[in-house]
């Protein structure tokens, strides 16, 4: 039952929510050049930055999301999550050293630095492409859960958390998102443990769980996947889910992340810690799905709405109001990250590239108001959408053909600069139409190729083609096609020839204008 904003929730959720803003106020005091607003100028130690790595992840999908195919499926819930792990692990091992070592100051002066020019801005449009869903995902579920808790119409409250997050992000930049993260997963932690243990001790553990009659056959079974036919829960599914998850690591909030770290070692740490986060969740979102289904039944019509609905049902009003900001705390700490990344991407390699001679300060009022821009071209995007997670994954598979070029522009020596570049291109092109063709059915054979198949499969496709161009381009073009800076070895002080990338890249970075 929806209530009004001026109850014991409603004043617990607008105390919260002015809160964060004066957080955003605080940040926005130490915000005093773009460096500021973009990266903290690299001051960020390990607390606060596991505290915003953690925040970022924890988004709509974690605590909406990821309950919701708990309530369908235990194990949908806890695989989908593992899949996160591993993607932080692949953040840590792969990138982190390398690019927090080199320092670049976006991720596309990274693709800049080790191939060129081109590769940096196909990297910048990608990065403002697929971040729409991703972004537009955290303001769908704002309205999911003011909706529940609030008499509050959907889209009306979807527009209300775009603002609200848009406004403490452009105030605060970098600084004023780090600090309202740490905030907000300690909120959201303590929510969602505290909402597991108070379910064990009234509903029961799991073993009296398993007696109850409104889990389907197999609920509870781990291996019940199938090898190929179950596209909605089957091993290629989760296979599929590792693949969407890395494909968000090119974005540039990640790059944020790394160059805001004080030093090298609370970069890679960092997110070796998100990775021991989602372990976490990949037991907590389950179980909360779980046992929805006994306190709300198995009709539920929308299934990322299982934990909001389950703290309005059994939670005294405080509680359901801690809840309730807890959720929107694990949503804004999402956005806010999705919104500053591609928008200060944008006016560092957009505006500043064709007007390099403009101050910081100027620089950085254009970038507040790419900010507020971009925003608004997300929430129109997102209004289209019904589903959290539906909106995020067609996104992402966009980026899914970024994959290779990525993984190349780190571990791979011999990869060149046009092969990248056609990588990218030709992949993520292909992804993207592929995708438009399920939603508006221009061509109806090839969505025929595809029967009763969720549409981010196709992104194999544009993943399999970047791939292939990526390792046969850079055979075919051999030595010559390798930028200069990283084909021939460099002088370190001591004037010994090294191999090592990271000191290549180091040196390419002091030789490429961008």
């Amino acid at each position: 039952m929806t209530e009004s904003l001026f109850t014991t929730e409603g004043l617990i959720v607008i105390f919260y929510l002015l809160a964060i803003f004066g957080i955003g106020v605080l940040g926005a005091r130490k915000t005093k050049t773009f460096r500021d607003y973009f990266s903290t100028s690299g001051s960020l130690g390990l607390i606060i930055l596991i505290g915003t790595v953690l925040a970022t992840q924890w988004g709509g999908v974690t605590l909406l999301g990821i309950v919701g195919f708990g309530y369908q499926h235990l194990w949908f819930g806890a695989w989908y999550s593992l899949g996160a792990a591993i993607r932080f692990l692949f953040w840590a091992l792969l990138m982190a050293v390398v690019l927090r070592k080199v320092n670049p100051f976006s991720i596309s002066e990274w693709f800049g630095m080790r191939f060129d020019n081109k590769n940096a801005m196909v990297m910048t449009i990608l990065n403002l492409i697929v971040s729409l869903g991703l972004l537009g995902g955290q303001f769908l579920a704002f309205g999911a859960v003011v909706s529940v808790f609030f008499d509050v119409p959907v889209q009306t409250a979807v527009i209300v958390g775009a603002v609200m997050v848009t406004v403490y992000t452009i105030l605060g930049g970098m600084y004023g998102v780090a600090y309202t993260d740490v905030v907000q997963i300690v909120i959201t932690t303590a929510a969602a443990v505290g909402m597991v243990l108070y379910l064990w001790l009234t509903q029961g553990s799991f073993a009296v769980l398993r007696t109850q009659a409104v889990y389907p056959e197999n609920y509870f079974n781990a291996m019940n996947v199938t090898p190929l036919g179950d596209l909605s829960m089957g091993w290629l599914f989760f296979v599929t889910l590792i693949f969407l998850w890395l494909a968000d690591l090119f974005l540039n909030h990640n790059m944020q992340r790394m160059v805001s770290a004080e030093n090298l070692k609370v970069a890679y740490w960092a997110p070796i810690f998100g990775g021991m986060g989602y372990v976490l969740i990949a037991y907590i979102s389950p179980a909360i799905g779980a046992y929805s289904r006994v306190v709300l039944g198995t009709g539920l019509e929308n299934p990322d709405q299982a934990f909001p609905l389950l703290a309005q049902e059994l939670l005294p009003a405080y509680m359901a109001g801690l809840v309730a900001a807890a959720l929107l705390a694990v949503v804004m700490s999402s956005g806010d990250s999705y919104l500053l990344g591609p928008s200060t991407l944008a006016a560092n390699d957009l505006y500043r590239a064709f007007n390099p001679g403009a101050s910081e300060e100027r620089v950085l009022a254009v970038s507040r108001i790419i900010t507020l821009a971009y925003a608004g071209i997300t929430l129109y995007s997102a209004l289209f959408f019904d589903t959290i997670i539906g909106l995020i994954l067609t996104y992402l598979t966009i980026g899914w053909a970024v994959i290779p070029a990525l993984g190349a522009s780190v571990a791979w020596r011999k990869a060149t600069s046009n092969a990248a570049f056609w990588s990218m291109s030709v992949g993520g092109a292909v992804n993207a139409l592929l995708m438009l063709n399920f939603s508006y059915g221009w061509v109806p054979s090839i969505n025929a190729m595809f029967p009763e198949m969720p549409n981010y499969y196709v992104g194999w496709i544009g993943f399999a083609l970047a791939l292939i161009i990526m390792v046969v381009g850079s055979l075919i073009e051999g030595e010559e096609g390798i930028p200069r800076n990283v084909r021939q070895p460099v002088a370190t002080d001591g004037g010994e020839e090294v191999e090592d990338l990271e000191d290549r890249a180091d040196a390419a970075l002091r030789q490429v204008q961008y």
